[in-house]
């Protein structure tokens, strides 16, 4: 089958602030995407797993999560979202 993609990938972006030199750990499990016309797939997550801060207070320090999803000739047909937690562990 064919797959089409539409618009443009990007990551969604969080921020965490705190002190610098702080490190912060990252945690985000994989997520079920549904689809219009009742399939699923799994987004499994790509981000770092630890960020350190760069300074204190404000800006804070912005870090990305994407990640990627395996479709095969048997996936069904449709718009496929989910909805997926990110975790900020401040050490």
């Amino acid at each position: 089958g064919n797959v089409v993609c539409s618009g443009t990938p990007q990551q969604a972006i969080y921020n965490v602030s705190g002190t610098q030199g702080q490190d912060v750990t990252i945690a985000a499990g994989n997520v079920t995407l549904n689809g219009s016309n009742g399939g699923t797939l799994t987004l499994t997550p790509d981000f770092a797993p630890t960020v350190t801060l760069t300074n204190s207070g404000a800006p804070g320090l912005d870090f990305g999560v994407g990640g990627s999803i395996t479709v095969a000739d048997t996936t069904t047909d449709g718009v496929y979202t989910g909805t997926f937690a990110v975790t900020a562990d401040y050490q």
